[in-house]
């Protein structure tokens, strides 16, 4: 299941972090509300562990942005559940 929660941070991640050039602004703040919005309908126990491993994530980020994407993620789950 890692690895299937590692692909939706991936792409949050791309669609963050992309600049104007290479994704639509628009676009990808569709997209990153698509991808909330299905994650939140998750099974209540993914979508926990889901919840568990983007905080690991998070934990043990290096990378600043990627950690806030990975904070971000968390609190957005949160404030549509």
């Amino acid at each position: 299941m890692n690895q299937l929660f590692q692909i939706i941070l991936n792409q949050l991640a791309f669609h963050e972090l992309s600049d104007d050039d290479s994704i639509d602004p628009d676009v990808a703040v569709q997209q990153l509300e698509q991808i909330i919005y299905e994650v939140c309908h998750l099974d209540p126990e993914i979508l926990n562990d889901f919840k568990r491993y983007t905080k690991m994530m998070e934990d043990k980020e290096e990378n600043d942005e990627l950690k806030n994407v990975y904070k971000c993620t968390i609190d957005s789950i949160e404030m549509n559940i």
